[in-house]
């Protein structure tokens, strides 16, 4: 039976216990809404039992008690709610669930893996609450991967329901075929983190700056959910805020210690934020950025990984207006991979328009000379 890995002997006691007293508690309740169905406050205390189930028991990585103890609840809000009425289908269906939920607990008590499939005592609640709605019941699709919450997470979670805050399980598919599935892990995750929080410094800015040094170990937890994913992709989300020498986090590994698709998302990701808008400072040119990791290579970053960078990633990306120290004015329209700095500019202008605009390549020898002094997306272009 897998439950959470920091579950000790005496977590489990308290939680039986109070799985004892919940159960006990949703019988009694649900005998009496039987026979006073409109009593608001009874089905707010039922409510309330239900919800502290279901999260007791996701907080234990209890899956299956969890997954039914949600569509229970789901059923006790609609009732509250007056969406649904009180009936004998009701009723029975939840008395079924209850005594599943009774037997999950003796499993976990025993130290059993549990054989009961609550899959069709799921389906009986949710098809009461389609045909009590009037509509179809939801075909049940194969359920997803078990997803395990700490105490921290589960804490979060409740906050933000209780604040009205929307709360979202997302379901990420990758190509089997993929070759950089670590990367992609990365990116899905880091696009997780809303705008509003790095844009505007405020509370929930502040909220996620303390969440930083732990956001890593989370990821890879996430990712542990997933069995199709290599270990090496765990290894690269865990590991990409460590550093070449140590300095880093959450570990403190160095060198080679530091797998080598961590060692690439840690380029790669320092170079994105630099290049991005951040609530304290505005973004960097590309050509800044890329100097910051030709700086500290060998020292935060891997050389040699930062010599394939510097080929692939150009310092003066295609589009951008520069001006060099001849007093040209130009677009660059070929970035030059693998001449660093040396891109083909456009030239527009000479200290006025040009009648005819030309291109040279930095790379050659006889512009040997011509040096970028200048460089902005919207540099004017000066008039005749």
């Amino acid at each position: 039976m897998e439950l959470a890995a920091d579950i000790t002997t005496e977590d489990l006691e308290v939680f039986l216990q109070e799985a004892d007293e919940n159960l006990v508690a949703l019988d009694e309740s649900i005998v009496q809404l039987e026979r006073d169905p409109d009593n608001p406050q009874l089905l707010q205390e039922i409510f309330r039992i239900a919800h502290t189930f279901k999260g007791s028991s996701a907080m234990f990585g209890y899956r299956q008690m969890t997954d039914l103890a949600h569509a229970m609840e789901s059923l006790f809000d609609l009732v509250r709610q007056g969406e649904i009425a009180v009936s004998t289908p009701v009723i029975d269906a939840l008395l079924h669930s209850l005594d599943v939920l009774r037997v999950l607990r003796d499993d976990l008590a025993n130290s059993e893996d549990s054989k009961v499939e609550i899959g069709p005592v799921v389906q009986e609640l949710e098809t009461v609450i389609a045909e009590a709605s009037g509509s179809a019941p939801a075909r049940r699709e194969t359920a997803a991967p078990s997803l395990t919450l700490d105490k921290t997470a589960l804490q979060t979670l409740q906050t933000a329901q209780i604040t009205g805050q929307s709360i979202f399980r997302v379901k990420v598919t990758l190509d089997p075929e993929s070759t950089w599935a670590s990367v992609r892990c990365f990116q899905v995750l880091q696009g997780l983190v809303p705008p509003e929080a790095v844009q505007h410094p405020d509370s929930l800015q502040e909220k996620i700056r303390q969440d930083i040094p732990r956001h890593a170990q989370r990821g890879g937890e996430i990712l542990s959910q997933c069995p199709h994913l290599g270990k090496d992709v765990m290894k690269a989300v865990e590991q990409h805020h460590e550093r070449w020498d140590g300095s880093g986090y959450p570990a403190r590994l160095k060198g080679t210690e530091i797998c080598p698709f961590a060692r690439i998302i840690a380029i790669a990701d320092t170079y994105y934020e630099l290049v991005s808008v951040q609530a304290d400072r505005a973004e960097y040119m590309p050509h800044e950025a890329a100097e910051f990791i030709l700086a500290w290579s060998g020292t935060l970053f891997d050389s040699e990984f930062v010599k394939i960078f510097s080929r692939l990633v150009p310092l003066y990306p295609t589009g951008m207006t520069v001006k060099l120290n001849s007093g040209e004015v130009g677009i660059i329209i070929d970035a030059n991979l693998g001449h660093i700095a040396r891109p083909v500019v456009r030239v527009c202008a000479t200290g006025s328009n040009v009648k005819r605009p030309y291109s040279i390549n930095l790379s050659q020898a006889a512009y040997q000379d011509r040096l970028v002094v200048e460089i902005d997306p919207y540099l004017p272009l000066p008039e005749d």
